[in-house]
């Protein structure tokens, strides 16, 4: 039986801005008592496409895919501006932050990406994009009191200004489940000039 990976292709988040997002976490933990699994630093990113588990044997093709997008599209600015959450008040499931910058270019992006990835087959993503950088997820339920104080905190932790990056590459990972929380390994990258820098 062939090997079976889970898969997604991201825009890394650079270290300064994980930094602040790791500082937003512990002042989010000082203000609420809620069951979050916060995000490890070395886990933020920004998702442009979701494959779920593939077949190895599909690994070549899906990089030749990204790299062949990579070289239709040039490098452009993101900055990470606020935090939200998904649904939020007291319903809350996902603590995020919100990205800004030129969205136009991330949105052609993650169409051409989602337009080559269907030509192999991968199925086309059914929900909106909504770009964001998860930094916790709920953790087995949450009162809706708990849910509700921490939606309350999130526009009171304040972000530092000058949060901005330059997406230069989009990154193949994947994704290896356990108790811990995912690690995620990087099987592939390909730069917004359209070079491979990765097998």
């Amino acid at each position: 039986m062939a090997e079976r990976m889970r898969l997604f292709i991201a825009i890394d988040v650079p270290e300064p801005v994980r930094g602040a997002l790791v500082g937003a976490q512990q002042s989010l933990r000082e203000r609420s008592s809620a069951r979050l699994r916060w995000t490890r630093p070395d886990a933020m990113h920004l998702t442009l496409k979701f494959l779920g588990d593939v077949d190895a044997a599909r690994l070549p093709p899906i990089a030749r895919a990204m790299a062949g997008v990579a070289g239709r599209h040039h490098p452009f600015g993101l900055s990470v501006t606020r935090l939200g959450a998904f649904p939020g008040g007291r319903r809350l499931q996902v603590v995020w932050a919100g990205i800004e910058g030129d969205l136009q270019a991330m949105a052609a992006l993650r169409d051409a990406l989602e337009a080559a990835l269907a030509a192999e087959g991968h199925a086309a993503e059914a929900r909106a994009f909504r770009p964001h950088v998860t930094l916790g997820r709920t953790r087995g339920g949450m009162r809706p009191d708990e849910a509700e104080r921490i939606s309350a905190a999130l526009p009171a932790t304040a972000l530092p200004h000058g949060l901005a990056f330059s997406v230069e590459r989009i990154v193949l990972y994947r994704s290896h489940l356990g108790a811990g929380g995912s690690r995620y390994e990087v099987l592939a990258a390909a730069e917004l000039s359209g070079t491979r820098i990765l097998p």
